[in-house]
């Protein structure tokens, strides 16, 4: 199996930080060489080391975040995370 290689190209933003010292981020970053994608996944605190994540061309990228806002899906999340005063609400 060979090794994939990467090169972080840019920081987007970090989305969430761990205890562990993880860090959920947003980069553009290239895998393998190949032409830089939106990437979104935690990394230890060196980079070395990364969880399973998504990768998304721009294209891909600006369709997610038409769609995002279009259904206001953080609108939908906090509706549904919302307390439930009893199971007759669901």
């Amino acid at each position: 199996m060979s090794e994939i290689s990467h090169k972080i190209l840019a920081n987007v933003g970090t989305i969430a930080k761990y205890p562990t010292g993880w860090t959920k981020e947003v980069n553009i970053i290239s895998w393998n060489g190949a032409a830089a994608k939106v990437d979104v996944r935690d990394w230890s605190e060196d980079h070395e080391h990364m969880s399973r994540g998504v990768t998304l061309t721009a294209d891909e990228t600006k369709r997610f975040i038409d769609a995002v806002q279009a259904k206001d899906a953080v609108g939908l999340l906090n509706d549904m995370n919302a307390p439930r005063v009893n199971d007759y609400e669901r």
